[in-house]
C-alpha cells in the first residue's frame, strides 16, 4: 500500500498528481522483477479470493504518457528531467521500513519509475514509528498492507478511509465515503 503524506496540502492535494503517480507505476514489473513473480498486481485493498472483495476491479493502467500529461495539466512542468511548479522542484521522500524484506527494493523500483516522469524521489528506510514522526505533506510511504488479515472489511477500510479513521493520517475526506461507512 502506498500512502501520501497529505492529500489536503502539498503536491498530492491535486488528484491529478495522485493519478499521475498511479499511472507511472508498472505494477506487473514490480511483481515480476522485484517480488520474483510472487503475487499479483493489486486492483484494490482485498484479493478477489476474499468473499467481500469487489470482483472485477481493474489494475490501474501503467501509462507514463498519461502520467506526464496529468502532471503538466496540474502545472508541473518538466525542466532538465525534473518537474517544477513555481520554480520549485517536485521532490519527495519515499519512506519504508526494513521488517518486510520486499519493501526496500520496491521503494527503489518506485524511485526509478517516478523519476522517469520527472518526480525526484529519495528513499529512506526507517522503523515504522520514526516514519510517522518524519513524514511531511509532500512525502510518501509504502507498507505491507495487512488488509487480508481482517475477517470484516469495515475494520481496515474505516480505519484508513473514513475521515475520522484512526489510520487516516493523510487527511482523506469524502462525504460520500463517510456516508457509506
Amino acid at each position: 500500500q502506498m500512502a501520501f503524506g497529505s492529500v489536503t496540502e502539498g503536491p498530492f492535494a491535486d488528484v491529478r498528481v495522485r493519478q499521475a503517480v498511479s499511472h507511472a507505476i508498472n505494477r506487473a514489473a514490480i511483481v515480476d522483477k522485484v517480488l520474483f513473480g510472487m503475487g499479483q498486481p493489486a486492483a484494490g485493498p482485498f484479493p478477489e479470493s476474499m468473499a467481500f472483495a469487489a470482483k472485477g476491479l481493474k489494475v490501474p493502467a501503467f501509462d507514463p504518457e498519461a502520467a506526464e500529461a496529468l502532471l503538466t495539466e496540474a502545472g508541473w512542468v518538466e525542466k532538465d528531467g525534473v518537474r517544477r511548479k513555481g520554480g520549485e522542484p517536485f521532490e519527495v521522500m519515499l519512506y519504508t521500513y526494513p521488517q518486510r524484506p520486499g519493501l526496500p527494493p520496491m521503494a527503489t523500483a518506485l524511485q526509478g519509475m517516478l523519476g522517469r516522469i520527472g518526480i525526484r524521489v529519495s528513499v529512506k528506510i526507517l522503523d515504522w514509528s520514526a516514519i510517522l514522526k518524519k513524514m511531511r505533506p509532500q512525502d510518501m510511504r509504502i507498507v505491507a498492507s495487512a488488509s487480508a488479515m481482517y475477517p470484516d472489511p469495515d475494520f481496515f477500510l474505516r480505519g484508513h478511509y473514513y475521515s475520522k479513521g484512526n489510520n487516516n493520517v493523510w487527511g482523506y475526506a469524502n462525504p460520500k465515503v463517510d456516508a457509506l461507512f
